[in-house]
């Protein structure tokens, strides 16, 4: 099993629509990445950011290479 916690630093102006997009990118991820157990959207006072678990080091590596990733 392979964690990833990633921060993202956005204008507060941009915020929402950012973290609209990032919802949807999730889901995207959840839905048709296979090893992809959890992606998830997480909110603070210092910005966004995700949190990942694959199931190993191959889909994490598939997650970079997927279509939606562009």
């Amino acid at each position: 099993m392979l964690a990833v916690n990633v921060r993202f630093y956005v204008k507060p102006c941009e915020e929402d629509a950012v973290e609209e997009r990032m919802k949807v990118f999730a889901s995207e991820c959840i839905d048709n990445e296979p090893g992809t157990n959890l992606y998830t959207v997480i909110k603070d006072k210092d910005g966004l950011g995700t949190i990942e678990i694959y199931e190993d080091m191959d889909a994490f590596r598939a997650h970079g290479v997927t279509p939606h990733h562009d």
